[in-house]
């Protein structure tokens, strides 16, 4: 079982809409994770026949699901809130795109905490794929929404 497991178990999505491999690295300050965006993902058959480019909509969510949700419910553990499901109310996206990202493609997403507090949360994000390369950056805040069981 991977080290984060519970953590990525907690966020409110199914299959088809999680965009997290693995959480690398984890703490208060920052978190790293991983996705890749397979070629047999179904919006690649539509989205640019032929030359298939993930969508920027799909980018930015994947590093609000990883710079925000995961983070802030990291966060809240912290904090010994118990958690068993979290969901995210997304309030404000500035995202620049700077390379293409294609099937198969292992991104890297690297976000530091710019402030979280009463469950509000804002981060800095890049999202690079491999040799470094810089696809996205920007600013993505939101509220983390508790649910107990």
């Amino acid at each position: 079982m991977k080290k984060y497991q519970a953590l990525i178990d907690a966020l409110p999505y199914g299959p088809s809409f999680l965009f997290v491999d693995e959480i690398k690295s984890l703490d208060a300050e920052s978190i790293v994770a991983t996705y890749c965006f397979k070629k047999d993902w179904p919006v690649f058959r539509d989205h640019f026949p032929g030359n298939p480019v993930v969508p920027g909509v799909h980018l930015t969510e994947c590093a609000a699901q990883i710079g925000l949700a995961l983070h802030g419910l990291f966060l809240l553990q912290e904090q010994d809130q118990e958690v068993s499901k979290g969901q995210m109310a997304f309030s404000e996206s500035q995202m620049e795109f700077l390379s293409p990202v294609y099937p198969d493609d292992i991104l890297t997403i690297r976000a530091e905490l710019i402030y979280f507090r009463f469950n509000k949360i804002k981060t800095k994000v890049r999202v690079f794929k491999e040799a470094e390369t810089l696809v996205a950056k920007g600013s993505l805040s939101g509220i983390v929404i508790t649910q107990k069981q």
